[in-house]
């Protein structure tokens, strides 16, 4: 069965960076095979930092 992460309008622009990093920390510990992010993510401005933040926490490749 695979373990699926549903990230909805986080607004990471609300937020401190190192509050993104230890919520991305939490994502990664669920083990999530697959991470589905809708609605409001952040601001054009930061949203490329956060998505690349994310990917380097959380995604294991195999």
């Amino acid at each position: 069965m695979k373990r699926i992460t549903w990230l909805t309008d986080i607004h990471l622009e609300f937020v401190s960076t190192e509050v993104a990093l230890a919520f991305f920390d939490q994502i990664a510990v669920s083990s999530p095979d697959l991470i589905l992010i809708g609605g409001d993510t952040g601001t054009a401005r930061n949203l490329d930092f956060f998505l690349h933040a994310l990917n380097k926490r959380v995604v294991v490749t195999k």
